[in-house]
C-alpha cells in the first residue's frame, strides 16, 4: 500500500462508530460514489487507531489513519494562571468517529485497530495493560457484505 492521491467517483462507505467504555459499534453506514480517500500505510511502530479494508481471506487491501479517533483524556485548565493547560484522563470514554472506505469487489470486512494506546483508552479494547506497538488491538470488526452482518 502507498499513499495515492484521490481518486476519481467509485462506491465508498461511510462508516460511523460509536465507543463508551469498552464497547465499539457501529451505528450507521452509508454507501455512494465519491473519490476513494488515499490509503496510508501503517508500520509496525504504528501508534493510534486506524481501520483497515479486508478481503474474506483476511488480506489487508487498504489503511486508513484515523488521528484523534479515541479521546480517552481532555484538557484540564487550573484556575491558578501561572499553570498550563493539562491532560486528564476520562474514567469512561465516549464518543463517534467516522471513516470512509472504498468498496471493491474484493472488500470483505473492515477492522478497527489501535496500538500503542494509553491506559484509560486501553480500557476501551478490554486489554488490562495498554497495547504494545508492535501488538495492534482489535477494537471492532464489521462486513461490508450485509448491512446487519458482522464481519
Amino acid at each position: 500500500m502507498t499513499n495515492e492521491t484521490p481518486s476519481r467517483p467509485s462506491k465508498v462507505v461511510r462508516l460511523v462508530f460509536r465507543y463508551e467504555g469498552d464497547e465499539v459499534h457501529l451505528v450507521d453506514r452509508q454507501r455512494f460514489e465519491a473519490p476513494t480517500p488515499p490509503a496510508e500505510t501503517v508500520t509496525a511502530e504504528a501508534q493510534g487507531v486506524w481501520v483497515e479494508v479486508r478481503s474474506a481471506e483476511d488480506e489487508t487491501l487498504f489503511q486508513r489513519v484515523l488521528p484523534g479517533a479515541v479521546r480517552a483524556d481532555v484538557e484540564v485548565f487550573s484556575p491558578n494562571p501561572e499553570q498550563s493547560v493539562a491532560r486528564a484522563p476520562v474514567e469512561r470514554p465516549s464518543g463517534i468517529f467516522t471513516v470512509v472506505v472504498p468498496e471493491t469487489d474484493v472488500a470483505d470486512h473492515v477492522v478497527v485497530l489501535a496500538s500503542g494506546i494509553s491506559a484509560t483508552e486501553a480500557r476501551i479494547s478490554g486489554q488490562a495493560e495498554p497495547a504494545a506497538p508492535s501488538r495492534p488491538v482489535e477494537l471492532t470488526r464489521v462486513s461490508l457484505r450485509e448491512e446487519g452482518q458482522q464481519g
